[in-house]
């Protein structure tokens, strides 16, 4: 007996699939041992796009008790199951009988090199795509269950910072949050502390050991060593960090810069980090032209280490099993937005050209108080 499972959507490539005899969902095809491997008592699943696998599909007749139970131990001691560790003959060659039609005219042998070569590479803009599961379904009713009154703008996402800030900013509200300037901050920009306007948390500690270093700003207008040995290299990743919206090339001189950032104009060095095994990595060094030094963070953040999870382990009042995980955002500092204001701070030249990030970048002292610690 076949299970089905035909969760199908429109998509541009509907109609491919179906000339191939696929789906778009998956089929999960159950096939007992009655008609493959007739003394034990083993099922397996099946899951596939190919229609033409369905037919192999059967559920055992011969009652739940009928076949000996691969859980059992042999007289020698050894585990039944060991049988189960390979598929049935028969199986694997009506398998190999139904699938021949995809084979049809290929190399039947090949290397890992040979095999990953035959997959295709499709654009992003053609289907079926992964996700089909009703996302923006459960967006509209998420507020309403919770009983939150939302506006229009609730799932809006501001330019060059991808993030759902209104949609967080109800949440946390809901969920009475104490930070109440978090999302605010986001949706106008970010404050660097140049101008002790970082608001506080009241998730933090406060800072009392903060004690701002009189350092002037500064123009730096040549670069590092690093960034100056291979210019090519340099201007690919900077190209990289402009198509990504995280920074822009300035349309003035120094001139018209300051006229800009009147007081707050600082322009730092670039460097690239290279390291074995690594892709090259653009850096902006923030405290050679004094940024750093001279912005303010308001709090301390203690995040927890290994040492932490090593001394509440175990869990007081349960023996189950503990699971943890661990996520790494990619450019993640480079996800908050710098209030316009501000972003002279972030400057820097190249190629006879003044250059600024628009968003925090990685080195700036403030960085990392935003997204890792606040967000």
């Amino acid at each position: 007996m076949a299970i089905w499972s035909n969760h199908q959507v429109p998509c541009p490539g509907m109609k491919r699939a179906c000339k191939a005899g696929c789906t778009v969902g998956p089929q999960l095809s159950l096939f007992s041992q009655s008609g493959f491997w007739g003394e034990l008592g083993k099922n397996w699943l099946f899951a596939s796009s190919f229609q033409a696998l369905s037919v192999m599909g059967q559920t055992c007749q011969h009652g739940r008790n009928a076949h000996e139970s691969v859980q059992e131990r042999e007289s020698d001691g050894s585990f039944r199951s060991r049988k189960t560790a390979k598929f049935p003959e028969c199986l694997a060659a009506e398998f190999a009988l139904h699938i021949r039609p995809l084979l049809a005219g290929a190399q039947l042998e090949h290397t890992l090199a040979t095999a990953s070569a035959l997959v295709p590479v499709k654009a992003l803009d053609v289907g079926p795509w992964v996700i089909h599961d009703g996302v923006q379904d459960a967006r509209k009713d998420f507020f309403s269950c919770l009983g939150v009154a939302t506006d229009a703008n609730t799932w809006e996402v501001r330019e060059h910072q991808p993030l759902h800030l209104h949609a967080l900013e109800a949440l946390a509200c809901f969920c009475g949050d104490p930070d109440v300037s978090l999302c605010k901050s986001l949706l106008q920009g970010i404050p660097t502390g140049y101008n002790n306007d970082i608001p506080v948390s009241n998730c933090f500690w406060p800072n009392q050991k903060e004690n701002l270093e009189d350092v002037s700003l500064s123009i730096h207008m040549q670069n590092w060593r690093s960034a100056s040995v291979d210019p090519s290299v340099t201007q690919a990743l900077l190209q990289e960090e402009i198509d990504q919206g995280f920074c822009f090339k300035f349309d003035g001189d120094i001139e018209a810069a300051k006229a800009k950032w009147p007081g707050a104009l600082a322009i730092g060095k670039l460097s690239v980090v290279r390291a074995p095994n690594r892709s090259e990595r653009l850096v902006l060094d923030n405290s050679v032209c004094g940024t750093n030094a001279s912005c303010s963070v308001p709090e301390v953040q203690h995040m927890p280490s290994v040492r932490d999870v090593m001394h509440c382990f175990p869990l007081r009042g349960t023996r189950s099993r503990q699971a943890a995980i661990s996520l790494d955002v990619k450019s993640a500092h480079k996800r908050c937005v710098v209030k316009e204001s501000e972003q002279g701070l972030l400057g820097f030249a190249f190629a006879d050209s003044l250059y600024f990030y628009r968003v925090a970048p990685f080195g700036a002292v403030f960085a990392q108080h935003w997204f890792w610690g606040y967000l």
